[in-house]
């Protein structure tokens, strides 16, 4: 009798349990539900499939762009410019060191005035005409190191945040090869991967096509390496490409004849002025209108190359 009281027990414990655990998985679920907006990150109450996570990276991979540069100044490069390779490296580094790496249309924040690993940074950059987008940054990596040829090697690395218009990361890395005075040499290497995220990115699938993004990205790095060659120098910054794709409807008018005045333009055309006119002998009080409708031909859109 002990014996299947027991059981009995232990079995109503058991159900409880389990009546318990579901219950707080429907009001997990529940929760999650009204968080995972707010959060902004996915959550759930057990751990994806790999499956399913591959998926998710596989389509996060389809939209970042990644483009690099490079440019070797040796010195006899130098020489034209009445520098040195390692005069040439010490004022990139210090343009670096300030992140004087963008086009004037971007304001940079640095704390300290200078970079500093594990600092948070802010960029602000111009999106459209009078459009300013603040985003927050990390200097992941900061580290400058004597090589065995008497040169020297300088990395930068700057990751996005959470509030930021893109994700991604820049990465500067400047060399000064060392050895013999005339075999002395720098070289500057630019990455820069990303994608748009948020509205922003639904905008520019609306406006551009995918590939021009990369075309703008290809652009900024180009820009970032004429910008830092020009600085080396001690020459003007050259006139920067343009990293924002433009473009331009070109439209076709129709004049309609005189018709009612709740008529109005054909479809597919946007009115763009009209005038009073008379319908018929019996008119007198001119209440037609002649309309000028806008019709757009195509768009003619520019990148930068």
């Amino acid at each position: 009798m002990n014996m299947n009281r027991k059981i009995i027990t232990h079995g109503i414990v058991a159900l409880s349990l389990t009546f318990s655990s579901v219950a707080q998985a429907s009001v997990a679920d529940t929760l999650l539900q009204v968080l995972r907006p707010i959060l902004g990150v996915q959550v759930a109450t057990d751990y994806p499939s790999a499956d399913a996570v591959d998926a998710k990276i596989n389509e996060k991979n389809r939209h970042v762009v990644r483009e690099e540069g490079t440019v070797v100044i040796n010195q006899r490069d130098a020489a034209d410019y009445d520098t040195t390779a390692s005069d040439v490296y010490a004022e990139m580094k210090a343009a670096i060191d300030e992140l004087n790496i963008f086009t004037d249309a971007t304001h940079v924040y640095l704390p300290e005035g200078t970079l500093h690993k594990d600092d948070i940074i802010a960029v602000s950059t111009n999106l459209v005409a009078g459009i300013i987008s603040t985003s927050y940054e990390d200097v992941a990596e900061y580290v400058e190191v004597d090589t065995a040829d008497g040169g020297k090697f300088f990395r930068v690395v700057v990751t996005t945040r959470q509030e930021n218009v893109v994700d991604g990361n820049y990465d500067v890395t400047l060399v000064l090869r060392g050895g013999d005075f005339d075999e002395q040499q720098v070289e500057l290497t630019y990455v820069k991967r990303q994608n748009l995220v948020g509205a922003l990115a639904w905008l520019h699938s609306v406006m551009f096509e995918p590939e021009d993004y990369l075309l703008s990205t290809r652009a900024s790095v180009q820009n970032t390496l004429a910008r830092l060659t020009a600085l080396g120098y001690g020459e003007p910054i050259p006139e920067p490409i343009n990293e924002v794709p433009w473009c331009e409807v070109i439209y076709d008018t129709v004049e309609t004849g005189c018709n009612y005045a709740w008529s109005g333009c054909p479809s597919g055309t946007e009115q763009i002025s009209s005038s009073s006119c008379r319908l018929g002998w019996w008119d007198f009080g001119y209440t037609g209108r002649i309309r000028t409708c806008q019709l757009p031909l195509e768009t003619s859109c520019n990148y930068a190359e």
